[in-house]
């Protein structure tokens, strides 16, 4: 795992002076954290394209290994982040095609794939990444972010250059680079809890889509290029559960195996949920040592219902792990409140970057350098308990009421939004109008809301980010052709499968295309990178995706049960009460994290750091009042708005 950037001066003369080396290396040591062992710089020899690494040594320690690093003659130049976990595979293929080796990385690999294939190499990697090529004979750049956003990419054009990063503080580095809220990407981060692709808060500055690369070229054409989509037909006719069963654990147990490439100490984060307690069962049966284990609780006993710890011990002991425990309180969030945004870089509004962040801090302590997590099962496999009650929902009167006549549906909406809350009528008024009900599984501000807490400006605020993500495409390309004309998109044809596609499996698909992507896996990266630790994720295995994607929704959701095909595949490796215990949550989400002491902190940040001009000061008020009084669960909503609060305050946002 690695930091990586670069510029290119696209659109220099000739004969204007060549990039400054200390302008590229300031870019490059703005990501210390996420490369503490090496660090390197290459500036190409008629000084117009510069990339930069910071090294986080995991495969092939030696010297060799070291980025940026460039092909038998030069013409092909890589920085890349991530892990290509079927490297030791594609070698000897591209030996035999009469590629020369000179390490052992999984980066040559890459780079020799690139050399061979050209962007169709992409379609043969098992793993994460981000990583740009400059391709010297073509003079052109290629980027790349892997199929479900593990790892990120930023970029601008900023002046004469074309910039790029691993995270947005490195391209802020660069002397023209102006900061300014991008009121678009604030309208969506407040429902979202963060921004999607390609969006940032930062006006200008961009992240590349999951599952897309980016071409860019001296002429200034720019090409975007989607290369899979997390949508698989669903099998026709289906499997038996108990088939279902035994494939996932197979997958799942492969999936692991693949995540188990490391020269050095590696772990897993033990919650005592099914998720990482199967991650460590079948680690365990994959290694001839004990599984470190590593796990966070809480040292107020308030907490206690919220806190897994001694589910996680039981875990320990039953498979014999070297397990290591943090317990952690308010006072622990208040020391890191001020530091976490600039961690995250844009807001990541999820309580659980608090408690991540400590025990990633812990892994480090121990010499822990590589840890497994249990991120994706839920979305792959229908775990949150909001997807079944939208799908209770959707059986008791949405089906029924988009079939009712139009006058009836216009009247009930209108009732709706004079007679019920804001939330109710928001779902009345998207199923008259046809526009897709469910959004995400978490939540903070709804569009009525939005528009009565905050003046918008100029900007149009819109809710139509998430209506095309049902119908089989990647929403992010309409964004992609609004704000760069001039470039070319080119997204992957709609997905039809015949019969209407389940309800269950339209929220899987969305959930993966934007809260997973934008914001799970980046509050993963991000609280991980800062204690230099790197986080890997089985259950988002391509082939566990696609095989949970052909799954049936039946088989995910059976008799009420979440995860239920998940639950059976695990059930010969973890006790039953386990299995069939209440999802707690990690940490017991912002409700429980919202402690009387953080509310406080959190009143007085948003009060002090959210700029006056334009927030509705008496709607905040509003807010405030109405959680004390327990109109309603308000805590998401607060976190939300004091993670956007002290966003402003380091950034200095204007």
């Amino acid at each position: 795992m690695c930091g990586i950037v670069g510029i290119w001066r696209t659109s220099s003369p000739k004969d204007e002076s060549p990039l400054d080396s200390r302008l590229l290396d300031r870019m490059r040591d703005a990501l210390a954290h996420r490369g503490p062992d090496a660090f390197g710089s290459w500036i190409a020899p008629d000084g117009a394209v510069g990339l930069g690494h910071r090294r986080l040594s995991i495969v092939d320690l030696s010297e060799a290994a070291r980025q940026p690093m460039s092909n038998e003659d030069g013409s092909l130049w890589i920085t890349y982040n991530g892990e290509i976990y079927n490297h030791a595979d594609l070698r000897p293929e591209l030996e035999r095609l009469g590629h020369r080796y000179r390490s052992r990385s999984d980066t040559e690999t890459l780079l020799h794939a690139y050399e061979e294939w050209g962007p169709a190499c992409l379609d043969r990697l098992h793993g994460m990444f981000a990583f740009a090529i400059w391709d010297a004979t073509r003079r052109r750049l290629w980027l790349a972010r892997d199929r479900m956003g593990k790892k990120p990419l930023y970029f601008a054009s900023i002046g004469k250059d074309f910039v790029f990063a691993s995270e947005i503080k490195a391209i802020l580095r660069h002397p023209e680079a102006r900061k300014a809220v991008h009121e678009e990407a604030l309208w969506h981060q407040i429902t979202f809890a963060a921004a999607p692709a390609p969006l940032t808060l930062f006006e200008g500055i961009f992240k590349l889509p999951p599952s897309t690369h980016l071409t860019v070229e001296e002429n200034g054409r720019w090409t975007f290029r989607e290369y899979w989509r997390p949508w698989q037909p669903t099998d026709r006719p289906a499997k038996r559960m108990e088939d279902y069963a035994a494939e996932v654990r197979r997958v799942l147990q492969l999936a692991v195996e693949r995540r188990l490439m490391s020269d050095v100490p590696f772990g897993v984060f033990l919650s005592g949920g099914v998720d990482s307690s199967a991650n460590v069962a079948l680690m365990s049966r994959a290694m001839d040592r004990p599984v470190n284990t590593f796990s966070v609780g809480f040292e107020d006993r308030a907490q206690e219902p919220y806190d897994e710890i001694h589910h996680a011990r039981r875990i320990a002991e039953l498979f014999k792990t070297n397990h290591h425990e943090v317990l952690i309180s308010d006072r622990h969030f208040l020391e890191f409140a001020d530091e976490m945004p600039e961690h995250q870089d844009e807001p990541l509004s999820d309580p659980v970057c608090f408690p991540l962040h400590y025990v990633a801090k812990l892994a480090r302590a121990r010499g822990t350098i590589v840890i497994q997590v249990g991120e994706g099962s839920d979305e792959i496999f229908a775990g949150y308990e909001i997807y079944r009650n939208y799908l209770r929902r959707a059986r008791t009167y949405w089906r029924h009421f988009q079939s009712a006549p139009r006058w009836i549906q216009k009247s009930a909406a209108h009732l709706a939004r004079s007679l019920l809350d804001a939330r109710t009528a928001t779902h009345i008024r998207r199923a008259a109008s046809g526009e897709p009900v469910f959004l995400s599984a978490a939540l903070g501000f709804y569009d009525g809301e939005k528009h009565g807490l905050r003046s918008w400006g100029r900007f149009e605020p819109s809710s139509t980010l998430s209506a095309a993500a049902y119908e089989g495409f990647n929403p992010a390309f309409s964004m992609l052709k609004r704000l760069f004309p001039a470039a070319a998109t080119d997204a992957l044809p709609r997905v039809e499968e015949g019969p209407e596609p389940e309800f269950l499996k339209k929220m899987i698909f969305w959930e993966c295309r934007q809260r997973l992507g934008e914001l799970l896996l980046m509050r993963l990266d991000k609280m991980m990178m800062a204690t230099s630790v790197e986080g890997r994720a089985p259950f988002l295995d391509t082939d566990l995706v696609e095989l949970a994607m052909r799954i049936p929704s039946p088989l995910k959701i059976a008799d009420g049960v979440g995860k239920a095909v998940l639950k059976q595949a695990v059930a010969p490796l973890l006790p039953p009460d386990l299995i069939s215990r209440r999802k707690i949550g990690f940490c017991g989400g912002s409700g429980n994290m919202l402690t009387p002491r953080i509310l406080r902190f959190a009143e007085e940040r948003i009060r002090a750091e959210l700029p006056p001009r334009g927030w509705n000061r008496r709607a905040l008020d509003r807010l405030f009042a109405h959680h004390r009084a327990r109109r309603g669960e308000l805590s998401f909503q607060i976190w939300t708005l004091m993670n956007l609060a002290l966003w402003y305050r380091r950034w200095e946002m204007p």
